[in-house]
């Protein structure tokens, strides 16, 4: 499979770099089995293998204009992407190799009452390449390799010919691998865990003339989940008289939304501190925010606003802060009517406060 994409990397309101990828996929997968039956037992053994490819090349695009000024024309802080390559060609390629071999078995006690039970295990190896050794991670590549083994039990009874009863408990697994859609530098490609999960399920079918009614009762648990999120997205910064303030989106993968976070810079762009989450919606409501603005008044004291949610949709809403990052009071909605979606605040600096 050949593709071609671009997209907006720095994820702010502004053009300011581009990531332009062309991808070229391929995999190949087979799996055999084998069945049989032996008196009241039926059985299951098979075997899978799977093998993928997948080459990234293209790279970041920086705008000119943006990459050949050194200082902020109005407020003379330094640019992080002074004398950043306008482009880079990188060339990265991603392999995945798994093995597994499984059985199921499933025997009948009586002519109501059945069981099952099944194993699988499974190898998986994944490997990123640099072939260039260039872009944003310095390393030339790296292999994890994963494996599993994943049992499940099982249960079935007939009340009746046309009623049945079911219950299992399963385990399932996801390997690991790497990030590698990188924005910002890093000298190797951040690995992330394994998923597992374990799934309990109980069920009813029956069926009659003229009608199946089937019905199911499921919880399902998940260690190290895997989710695809953007974080340091939306960034926005204000100027202040001790350097500036960065606010910016971070994925929270629990709730699914976005959280705002805050962290205040000197001068020379070092951080004053660590970064913190900012508390923007009152307590027990949903805390899923986009558009983020900030701004500082002169004598250091700065606000930060956000979309969110209210009583009625999306609303807007703000914090105030002192000018050594204390918050002052609670979270403040800035519009009063609730009804449907306010949104987009922005958010502005007078001569003795910021709003």
């Amino acid at each position: 499979m050949e593709s071609a994409w671009s997209d907006d990397a720095d994820l702010s309101p502004l053009t300011i770099i581009s990531d332009i990828l062309n991808t070229s996929q391929d995999q190949f997968s087979q799996e055999f089995n084998l069945r049989g039956r032996a008196g009241p037992l039926d059985w299951l053994v098979g075997a899978y293998f799977f093998e993928e490819e997948a080459t990234f090349s293209g790279g970041p695009v920086v705008i000119p204009e943006v990459a050949t000024v050194e200082f902020d024309p109005i407020f003379g802080a330094p640019n992080p992407l002074f004398g950043v390559p306008l482009s880079e060609f990188i060339l990265v390629v991603n392999r995945a190799r798994s093995t597994a071999v499984f059985s199921h078995l499933e025997y009948a006690y009586t002519e109501r009452l059945s069981g099952s039970i099944g194993v699988r295990y499974m190898e998986e190896e994944k490997r990123v390449e640099n072939l260039l050794g260039i872009g944003p991670v310095m390393s030339t590549g790296d292999s994890r390799t994963f494996d599993n083994l994943s049992p499940m039990i099982g249960v079935q009874y007939f009340i009746n010919e046309n009623l049945q009863v079911y219950g299992s408990v399963s385990e399932g697994f996801k390997s690991g691998g790497f990030n590698t859609l990188v924005v910002f530098p890093r000298e190797d490609y951040l690995p992330f865990d394994p998923e597992q999960v374990t799934s309990y399920e109980f069920g009813v079918k029956a069926r009659g003339e003229r009608f199946t009614l089937t019905g199911a009762a499921f919880f399902v648990e998940y260690d190290d989940m895997q989710v695809s999120g953007l974080e340091g997205i939306e960034p926005v910064i204000a100027a202040t008289r001790w350097g500036a303030v960065l606010a910016w989106l971070e994925h929270r993968p629990r709730s699914g939304g976005h959280a705002v976070r805050l962290r205040r810079l000197d001068r020379s762009g070092t951080p004053l501190g660590p970064a913190r989450t900012v508390t923007l919606t009152p307590e027990g409501m949903s805390a899923a925010h986009s558009a983020p603005a900030v701004a500082a008044a002169p004598d250091g004291t700065f606000v930060v606003a956000a979309n969110g949610r209210d009583d009625d949709g999306v609303g807007m809403w703000a914090r105030f802060h002192t000018a050594e990052g204390t918050p002052l009071g609670a979270p403040v909605r800035l519009n009063r009517y609730t009804a449907g979606r306010q949104q987009m605040p922005i958010a502005v600096a007078t001569q003795s406060l910021a709003f």
